[in-house]
């Protein structure tokens, strides 16, 4: 399954998308695209680790489509304020994935 990083849950306000077939890829890309949009020759650890908590499975469009609607739920629900985009995706990723196991369990 691809893998998937937007640069914007880990830097608020870069657009930039990686995609790769593991992790690795990934975090290459990731490296690459810090060192020249980012100016960071280094990755310091604390980045590093909000990157690999950032990648994502590239999920089915109609999946991703429920988790992005649910994650906008979750931050009207929380007054509108910024900075915690990637975890309402993570909250609403959780309840489906919830709702999904409960559902194929029935």
């Amino acid at each position: 399954m691809t893998k998937v990083l937007q640069c914007n849950d880990v830097i608020p306000g870069c657009s930039f998308e990686m995609r790769g077939d593991s992790e690795a890829d990934v975090l290459r890309k990731a490296a690459e695209h810090a060192k020249s949009a980012h100016n960071m020759r280094e990755i310091p650890a604390d980045v590093l680790s909000k990157v690999r908590g950032a990648i994502r499975d590239k999920a089915a469009p109609e999946l991703e489509s429920r988790i992005r609607a649910r994650a906008y739920e979750l931050y009207e629900q929380r007054g509108k304020q910024d900075g915690r985009a990637l975890d309402d995706w993570c909250q609403a990723e959780a309840e489906l994935t919830e709702q999904k196991r409960r559902h194929a369990a029935a």
